[in-house]
């Protein structure tokens, strides 16, 4: 039985799409350049203090961010304590974002003939204009930013004792949770990756967070006891 000319059509259409997108992608490749890499590969004592620095910073931001929330808890002081750890390694990801697109930003005029700019990793060059990375800096800024303000209304939240705020939590988590989940599965069915493996690392702790952001009213009492 013949297709319908309408859907022909869009087949036809999408089909060209995927090859203008797919020639694109390679074109874009093929004229990188690699302008900045590390004098030497670093060696596992480098990467460690890299590691070490980002984690404390994560922590420290995330205390600042979330500070009011700490003197007296009177929520889940678990679920606010994950949560202020991920806005603050939302800060420390985001800032580290910005800081690699403004040195290729810086990278694009560098002429090719001059040696490697030092670096802590390879930055290729991409040919184009600044723009690109002047868009690219302003995009992680604002979506970075909503993701630190959400992850740290979260918190403050979930260190309070309104039952819906702290069902808002609960969905937050919960979201969290499934995310983490599909990220286990598909490394146990065998997809490599340090995204894959941090899901399965993260699920424990964000399951025990899930379940200690839930509400609990004392009994008789009616007010919400402080959990986990």
């Amino acid at each position: 039985m013949p297709r319908p000319a309408p859907a022909r059509a869009a087949r036809r259409a999408g089909t060209v799409a995927l090859v203008a997108t797919t020639a694109l992608a390679l074109g874009g490749c093929a004229e990188r350049e690699l302008v900045a890499a590390p004098a030497e590969p670093p060696g596992t004592g480098a990467w460690v203090a890299v590691w070490v620095a980002g984690v404390l910073a994560a922590v420290l931001m995330g205390v600042h961010l979330t500070r009011r929330c700490w003197p007296r808890p009177a929520g889940s002081r678990l679920a606010t304590a994950v949560l202020a750890l991920q806005a603050g390694a939302a800060v420390v990801v985001g800032t580290g974002l910005i800081g690699f697109a403004i040195r290729s930003w810086q990278l694009v005029d560098r002429s090719l003939d001059e040696p490697p700019a030092a670096a802590l990793v390879r930055i290729s060059r991409i040919d184009g204009d600044t723009a690109l990375f002047s868009l690219l800096v302003l995009t992680i800024a604002l979506l970075g930013g909503l993701l630190v303000t959400v992850l740290t209304l979260a918190a403050r939240m979930a260190a309070g004792t309104d039952p819906l705020e702290r069902w808002l939590v609960v969905g937050f988590l919960g979201v969290e949770v499934a995310g983490a989940t599909t990220l286990a599965v598909l490394h146990l069915l065998g997809f490599g990756g340090w995204p894959y493996r941090s899901g399965l690392l993260a699920l424990p702790v964000l399951v025990a967070a899930f379940v200690a952001a839930r509400p609990r009213t004392g009994t008789g009492t009616g007010t919400d006891e402080p959990s986990g």
